[in-house]
């Protein structure tokens, strides 16, 4: 579901509950072409993108995403990841599978549906996760273009950020738990928006996303030394390792489930109860 990261890399809730679906979706009848299968690890299949030629989707969805195949670069890169995974985190990787994401798709480009039902090419997406077809599709921003050192030589934003897709697809339909919400601050508002104790700061969040300067806010977004949030005890550590994890709460528990499994620093700047509770309950 971050944007170029992790950290999106990806999922705009907009894209992540509808990302790629052809205007006469059918929730009954709807099936996935089934595309050649490319590689096999750890029991996700990589595959080609979704293109026109299956019937599936209209000339907008092939012309914006521009489907594409596997490279041995891609493939390495991926395959590395979730070797490591399945055997680091069983678990969530059973969970993934079980909640019906066995599928790695490629893409040139990121999209968004619109609500006239055509698509919009975004530029910045690493990823996104549909929840109506169960798909995991990956860009070149994630593959080709993410920085293999980050915050540090041993951080490689990469597969942080496929990580934080992943696990989009393990939470489930943008479902987040309420005790994870708790400790992280979100709430609804009277108008059932979502919202958080830094209100303030995540609204200057989602000004500096949507104000068009994509080259400059995607790494403030994602760079952890921006975000200087104390948690509501002033002697506490934060509660998000990046801008990005205001943007929603599926976005911030994407954010930090990435941040938490491959930052060794992370204990030096997030609370520890979340880093105990996201150790405890999902990485495992």
């Amino acid at each position: 579901m971050y944007p170029a990261q992790l950290l999106v890399i990806g999922l705009q809730m907009s894209i992540l509950l509808g990302g790629g679906v052809p205007v006469s979706f059918d929730r009954e009848t709807f099936r996935l072409p089934v595309m050649r299968v490319q590689d096999m690890v750890a029991g996700f299949a990589l595959r080609p993108g979704l293109d026109c030629s299956t019937g599936w989707a209209g000339d907008d969805w092939c012309e914006t995403t521009q489907p594409k195949p596997w490279k041995t670069y891609g493939l390495v890169l991926i395959g590395r990841l979730l070797t490591r995974l399945e055997a680091d985190l069983p678990n969530f990787v059973r969970t993934v599978k079980a909640n019906g994401f066995t599928s790695l798709y490629r893409y040139t480009h990121g999209t968004r549906r619109d609500p006239d039902g055509s698509h919009t090419r975004v530029l910045d997406l690493g990823g996104w996760v549909s929840y109506m077809d169960r798909t995991i599709n990956i860009t070149d921003l994630l593959v080709d273009r993410m920085p293999a050192q980050y915050i540090r030589p041993d951080f490689d934003l990469r597969q942080a950020a496929i990580l934080h897709e992943l696990a989009h697809a393990y939470a489930g339909a943008g479902s987040v738990p309420e005790e994870f919400l708790d400790m992280t601050g979100w709430a609804r508002d009277g108008a059932g928006s979502w919202v958080m104790d830094e209100q303030g700061m995540r609204e200057s969040e989602l000004k500096l996303k949507h104000a068009g300067e994509k080259a400059e806010s995607w790494p403030q977004l994602r760079d952890p030394g921006v975000v200087g949030l104390p948690g509501p005890d002033p002697d506490q550590k934060r509660r998000f390792p990046t801008l990005y994890s205001m943007e929603s709460p599926a976005e911030c528990f994407a954010e930090i489930v990435a941040y938490v499994y491959f930052d060794r620093d992370v204990s030096d700047y997030l609370d520890a109860r979340i880093i105990r509770w996201i150790r405890t309950n999902v990485l495992n």
